[in-house]
């Protein structure tokens, strides 16, 4: 799998209680690889200041006079490595249950691909005013107003500023500081190429601790996380993307 992708689509299907007025979240983050820009087509505005010289009449080399009459080397008289041995009948590592996929080698591995991204909403009455504190690391809340709406999905579509592709490794939730019943709970992450593209599915299923009753946390606190684990002070829910090694930019 190892199609490029750009902006991001997270919808959310309905919340922990299905008639709750509206869904609540304090941040999200997808732990992920920013590749490097696109190289740049353009051609060469001047030629090289120093033009190639002429090509010579005559070979440089002088051909062999006389071929020799007799080859230099001697055949061994027996192979030097002993035959392959009977191959095993079971192979030699076990498959892991969780395929890590091979990523890029010249990419950056990044806390959050979204940073620095727009966000627009969807399925809420409510404006575009605080789209932002989904992605602003702290843990400020997401506020998305569900009255009367409870019949369609919501969610958040992100842009980068960067304009980068970029590959998501796994989906990080930090809840807010009240109203459990507003978490969301079925996901769907899906990505495209461009603008005008057909999104892509990468990845749903219902978000790990949430139909349990997932912690709260404070208003306004820094979130200090890594790639590699969300912020171990805060409550938040998580889901790896072990096998995805696409890129997107949305």
């Amino acid at each position: 799998h190892s199609a490029a992708y750009l902006e991001y689509k997270l919808t959310f299907a309905e919340t922990r209680d299905p008639l709750s007025n509206s869904l609540q979240y304090a941040e999200i983050e997808i732990p992920g690889m920013l590749l490097p820009p696109e190289p740049s087509y353009s051609p060469t505005l001047a030629p090289s200041k120093s033009p190639t010289k002429a090509p010579t009449n005559a070979p440089s080399v002088s051909p062999t006079n006389f071929p020799t009459s007799s080859p230099s080397t001697s055949p061994s008289k027996s192979p030097s490595v002993s035959p392959t041995k009977l191959p095993s009948g079971s192979p030699s590592f076990s498959p892991t249950a969780n395929p890590t996929a091979d990523l890029p080698d010249d990419g950056s591995l990044v806390t959050n691909i979204l940073t620095g991204s727009s966000v627009r909403n969807f399925g809420c009455a409510n404006d575009s005013s605080n789209n932002l504190k989904s992605l602003d690391g702290t843990t400020n809340k997401y506020f998305c107003d569900r009255n009367g709406m409870h019949d369609q999905a919501t969610g958040i579509i992100t842009s980068p500023a960067h304009g980068q592709l970029t590959i998501p490794k796994a989906l990080r939730l930090y809840s807010s500081n009240g109203c459990k019943g507003c978490d969301p709970l079925p996901y769907t992450l899906e990505g495209r190429t461009e603008a005008t593209a057909p999104w892509v599915e990468i990845a749903s299923g219902e978000l790990p601790l949430i139909a349990e009753g997932l912690d709260r946390n404070a208003q306004g606190l820094q979130i200090n996380s890594t790639y590699a684990s969300g912020d171990p002070t805060l409550s938040y829910t998580s889901i790896e993307f072990h096998t995805h090694s696409a890129a997107y930019l949305e």
